[in-house]
């Protein structure tokens, strides 16, 4: 007979006490039983226990152990294909040769190392990440266990051709299946079973939380968790939620553990006397561990092969990753919506109010919360970012809902941010990633027990990044709302773009914000254009505002004292209008870095009034003739159509978002940022009554037709429902 190809099996990871292990010794078995068609050769790294902990390794001897394994891919792996006359090298892993003349084939289980960084430890996190990207450029074939992991390759890596792509679904453990069963001392209670490797994206601490919600709901329920598994990437913060049982603050109980945690890592866990792997039994994990010096076997006595177990998503069941008790209400977890902007009310501003009126409008169809850190007009965003504002964890209530405020981090979290802090606006900076990376751990707890997280943009884009990476740790989708405003200097920091390329869903307020988004890496099918509605009651009478204000004609500057919405030109239009007695400009909003000092020269027809209440507000709105905001930038001009929701005329400024608002002539004008012209254009609207009625009827048709509250909370349900059911928009 013809001899088969030679095939060079890289089986360093045979010990990897994760699922991977499992793979790699099943499909070096498998193989066995096609011999000799083909001819097997298995290779290894002795790399030592191959748990995946390292908080407890040596460090010395991690470093150590680093340069061998360098080796290892870039020499010795390559060579031993070219002694020997491989035809093939199979890495049934991310891990391949880094320099080869012979083709290899690679196998993918997951994106981890680019989708799941924060899980692991920076250092391995940039090994992998570099080595999965390599090996997916310079395989000849790559071999994923599931269509889904196939397609994500192809869309994240758009020069790999189709042909290369081999799907090989996985199917059940043999190796379980003849294992010791030994008995573990679970009480005779009905319990679900959680079995795999212990680590953040596995969603232990949400299926926790779940339990909680579940005994919380019905307090007679004997219903309990078992946590069976070995220690993977970060899993201190699991292990020590459930040596404590119930989680802190919550209700609930009964959760049981059988984990190889901190032993693994010591040379724990050795096999049962017959050399089968043990299941359960106290402690000890669920794979026997080769003794030293033991290769990698090919032949009869290998054992049969082993596949990974895999939960295919349906429609309207449960999504891979997470766990669902029979017992528990699907809205305690999958609908629970998550709430995240770095500034909330009280705190007063277009994205509070944007966040506000849409957790509002969803009323009760999903049970919602919101994290938030600055809750009064601040805007030193680096500070409050690093240093946080408060020492203990504050909840309050908004509308119904329960709001957390975040406490300051950990004094030693704060002393890794602190150094980061000179290089944050310089172009192209690292920094805000690193800063990100470094607050993803402390916001685990945000993403945790969410069904998804939707953050609005507001502060800096560290805490944004932050967030996307503790979310996709948990394996909560992550939705967010950008809110662009065109700056200055420019958006050239890297994290906004990974955010804008990894985010599950983007939601931009207008068509061009969209289409800037997609021109800065977002994926086009992730995209959503919704717009946002009025926030204003327009049945409100302008009574409150005539006993503030008098009878005079107003014209209304509504917002923050932020230098891109131009209210210096609006003072400065004041000025050449100062000689009409009638007229009254009115300022209502919150100060900004100490810009209220400029009102104190102002003419005797200007008044400032700082932040006011949502009465006062609405009623100011009613009141008004024209409302005059002429910002340089937007993400879309709420106020605007707060205005047109009453019927006003509005006079914009250059800003992109408000350009495509407004209609020239027809619900107002868009000015460029000058004096002369704004006061020009202020005239005509207040010598002609009948002219300002119609742009405001216009404006509030436009209002009815485009920006309903109701479809617009639609417009985000039915976004959530596809993330909750599919992960993706």
């Amino acid at each position: 007979m013809t001899p088969g190809p030679r095939i060079l099996y890289d089986a360093s990871l045979a010990n990897n006490p994760a699922g991977t292990g499992s793979f790699v010794r099943g499909l070096l078995a498998g193989l066995d039983h096609h011999q000799p068609a083909v001819e097997v050769i298995a290779s290894s790294f002795e790399s030592g226990s191959g748990a995946l902990d390292s908080r407890h390794k040596n460090p010395v001897l991690r470093l150590r152990n680093s340069v061998r394994h360098l080796a290892y891919y870039l020499q010795t792996l390559p060579q031993r294909a070219e002694q020997l006359d491989c035809d093939l090298i199979f890495c049934p892993s991310s891990l391949v040769p880094i320099r080869n003349r012979r083709p290899f084939v690679m196998t993918v289980f997951d994106l981890t190392p680019l989708r799941f960084g924060s899980t692991q430890e920076w250092l391995s996190k940039q090994y992998l990440a570099a080595m999965l990207r390599s090996g997916i450029h310079r395989a000849r074939i790559i071999c994923t266990i599931s269509q889904a992991i196939g397609d994500e390759i192809l869309a994240r890596f758009p020069g790999i051709e189709a042909s290369r792509m081999r799907v090989t679904y996985p199917g059940p453990n043999p190796e379980l299946l003849a294992a010791d069963a030994t008995p573990v001392p679970v009480p005779n209670r009905p319990f679900v079973l959680m079995v795999g490797t212990v680590e953040p994206r596995k969603n232990h601490l949400t299926v926790l939380r779940a339990l909680a919600d579940h005994v919380k709901r019905q307090p007679q329920s004997e219903l309990m968790l078992v946590v069976s598994g070995s220690a993977g990437w970060r899993y201190g913060p699991i292990i020590d939620a459930i040596a404590q049982g119930p989680l802190p603050r919550l209700p609930g109980s009964g959760v049981e553990a059988s984990i190889g945690a901190r032993d693994h890592g010591r040379g724990g866990h050795p096999p049962s006397p017959d050399g089968r792997p043990r299941l359960g039994g106290g402690r000890r994990c669920l794979y026997g561990r080769p003794r030293a010096g033991d290769q990698p076997r090919v032949g009869p006595a290998a054992r049969e092969p082993v596949h990974l177990g895999g939960v295919r998503g349906v429609r309207g069941g449960c999504r891979p990753g997470r766990t669902r008790s029979a017992d528990v209400s699907p809205r305690s977890v999958d609908q629970r919506l998550r709430v995240v902007a770095f500034r909330y009310e009280p705190a007063i501003g277009g994205a509070e109010h944007l966040a506000r009126r849409l957790i509002r409008e969803i009323g009760e169809r999903r049970v919602v919360d919101i994290v938030t850190v600055v809750t009064e007009n601040r805007s030193d965003w680096l500070h409050l970012l690093v240093e946080g504002v408060r020492n203990s964890d504050e909840r309050y209530q908004v509308d119904g809902r329960e709001v957390r405020a975040l406490a300051s981090w950990p004094v030693e979290l704060r002393r890794r941010l602190r150094p980061w802090v000179p290089f944050y606006h310089l172009p192209y900076s690292p920094a805000p990633t690193i800063m990100g990376r470094l607050l993803a751990p402390q916001l685990t707890s945000v993403a945790a027990g969410a069904g998804i997280m939707h953050n609005f943009f507001m502060g800096r884009e560290a805490f944004s990044f932050g967030l996307m990476e503790a979310a996709a740790s948990a394996g909560v989708p992550f939705v967010f709302t950008p809110l662009r405003h065109e700056r200055p200097l420019g958006w050239s920091s890297g994290a906004f773009r990974r955010i804008y390329r990894a985010a599950d869903a983007l939601i931009a307020l207008t068509r061009a914000e969209a289409d800037w988004l997609i021109a800065h890496g977002a994926r086009r099918e992730r995209v959503s254009v919704i717009g946002a509605g009025p926030l204003s009651d327009g049945r409100v009478p302008p009574d409150a505002a005539r006993r503030v204000v008098g009878d005079d004609q107003i014209v209304l500057f509504l917002g923050q004292l932020h230098e891109y919405k131009v209210f210096n030109v609006v003072l400065q239009a004041a000025a050449l209008l100062r000689d009409r007695r009638q007229v009254r400009f009115v300022f209502a909003g919150p100060d900004v870095r100490g810009h209220a000092r400029r009102f104190e020269n102002a003419g005797p027809n200007v008044m400032y009034l700082s932040a006011v209440d949502d009465a006062l507000r609405d009623s100011l709105l009613q009141a008004c003739t024209v409302l005059c905001v002429p910002s340089s930038r937007e993400s879309f001009g709420l106020v605007v159509v707060e205005a047109w929701n009453c019927g006003k005329p509005v006079i914009g400024g250059p800003a992109r978002a408000t350009r495509e608002l407004i209609e020239d002539g027809v619900d107002g004008w868009s000015v460029p940022q000058n004096a002369t012209i704004l006061a020009r254009r202020l005239a005509e609207i207040l010598d002609n009554p009948e002219l300002a009625r119609q742009m405001g009827i216009s404006g509030q048709r436009k209002v009815e037709q485009q920006f309903s509250w109701a479809a617009i909370a639609d417009a985000h349900l039915a976004l959530y429902s596809r993330l909750a059911e599919s992960g993706r928009p």
